[in-house]
């Protein structure tokens, strides 16, 4: 259902925002809220919106998905039976044709109070993804750049690590632990549970289930309490995440340095050839120390817990991350092997020499308790995605991807569409001499 936007705009008159499973011939209840500054009285029969159908459908949470994937809810078909989802809203459509807003009536006539926006993280429901795949195998890994004389040597060394690439357990990194240290006076901070409706605190639930089963929470009475946020992924699953915003206020920020990326791709100038390494979800697994997890608490409709493994969205986080690997792959950071983050890229000049590089940093992974996700990783291979880039021997290239988008773009009408133009952009500035002033007209917009 959306409001009626000149209702609101006038008299500070809206409903609330939010999703409701409507059933043909049964009436539902809608909050209306006036955030005007004098008392409005509505008329019998009053239009305060409209009805506006999702294109979702019904929304329902799979169950049984493997550990270390976040499936978002699954979209079906509806039935006159089901019902169907509608949003609602109070900002955003018009009344529908032939009513008039006006029937509000305001009991005087002081000054009408601006319009609030609306929340964005309230409306609609979340997105749909396919059903999680089946666990991957080392026999499926695809070779299109290796000598066929070598597949039978690297197979046969995939194979040896297949445990920390086909599990689905998560792994726990033992080189180092995440820690929060407070600014001196910090006080703990403690939040209710945002608003969900009935499709989020479905998902809020199966996610806190899976959490619960992977050893990655666990139930808390801490003083500290953060809310809970789901993010959509371009993949289609969902993130987890905490708003740790304020704990990241009263955080010490680490000085361990991140490296540059564009001296990690100087480095490849002489490779030509190269595997790429994913951790499976890397953060996850870092051990928080025990005297700091309570400050990691969160609460949704479930309870509180608190993280027994680093979350997303922690001050330090990367820090962290960055020194547990370049810990682990110390021997061979720079000379065959570059690190940034969870991103770990293994090259060398001939494949013969790349065969044992490859084995020697996924033996020093497996010791240090890594799991890697297979999907994601790539071996032995000339163009190579990394950081954004397309990787070839002695060159630097621009995605695919990127430059489809640039060419599908669209008529630009609003400043946040300038905004992010101008920023997917960016991905060619290290290839287009003066960029900033061939863009000024457009930053200029911003």
């Amino acid at each position: 259902m959306c409001g009626a936007s000149r209702l609101f705009g006038t008299h500070g008159v809206t409903i609330a925002n939010d999703v409701h499973d409507i059933v043909t011939g049964l009436s539902f209840p809608v909050i209306v809220t006036n955030f005007g500054a004098r008392e409005v009285v509505l008329r019998q029969r009053a239009n305060v919106g409209s009805v506006e159908l999702l294109t979702t459908g019904v929304v329902q949470v799979p169950h049984g998905a493997p550990h270390g994937t976040i499936p978002a809810p699954v979209s079906t078909t509806s039935t006159a039976a089901e019902g169907v989802v509608g949003a609602v809203s109070g900002t955003r459509c018009d009344p529908a044709p032939g009513r008039s807003p006006d029937t509000a009536t305001p009991t005087d006539r002081g000054p009408a109070t601006p319009a609030r926006p609306r929340d964005p993280g309230k409306r609609g429901a979340l997105p749909a993804a396919v059903p999680p795949a089946p666990p991957p195998k080392v026999e499926d890994v695809d070779l299109p750049d290796a000598d066929p004389a070598l597949h039978t040597r690297i197979r046969r060394m995939l194979d040896q690590q297949k445990a920390m690439c086909t599990g689905q357990a998560l792994g726990v990194i033992k080189a180092t632990q995440h820690r929060i240290d407070l600014n001196a006076g910090a006080r703990p901070v403690r939040f209710a549970p945002r608003r969900a409706g009935h499709t989020a605190r479905k998902a809020e639930t199966a996610e806190v289930k899976r959490q619960l089963e992977a050893n990655v929470i666990e139930p808390t009475s801490s003083e500290w309490g953060f809310p809970v946020v789901l993010v959509p992924k371009k993949d289609g699953t969902l993130r987890f995440c905490v708003n740790y915003r304020l704990l990241n206020v009263v955080t010490n920020k680490y000085s361990y340095p991140l490296p540059r990326v564009d001296e990690c791709i100087d480095s490849l100038g002489e490779a030509t050839i190269f595997s790429t390494r994913d951790c499976n979800a890397g953060y996850w697994q870092v051990a928080i120390a025990p005297e700091d997890r309570e400050k990691t608490a969160f609460v949704c409709h479930e309870g509180a817990y608190q993280y027994k493994r680093t979350p997303f969205g922690l001050k330090n986080a990367p820090a962290t991350f960055q020194r547990a690997l370049d810990i682990i792959l110390c021997g061979v950071k720079w000379q065959s092997c570059l690190i940034y983050i969870d991103d770990v890229i293994v090259y060398y000049r001939t494949e013969e020499e790349h065969v044992g590089h490859v084995d020697r940093v996924l033996r020093q992974l497996r010791d240090a308790g890594v799991t890697l996700r297979l999907p994601k990783c790539q071996f032995f291979r000339k163009p190579v995605e990394y950081r954004g880039d397309e990787i070839k021997p002695g060159r630097l290239g621009v995605m695919d991807a990127h430059t489809r988008a640039l060419l599908e773009a669209q008529l630009l009408t609003t400043r946040t569409q300038v905004r992010s133009f101008v920023g997917m952009c960016n991905v060619m500035r290290q290839f287009v001499t003066n960029f900033s002033g061939m863009a000024a007209p457009m930053t200029d917009l911003m």
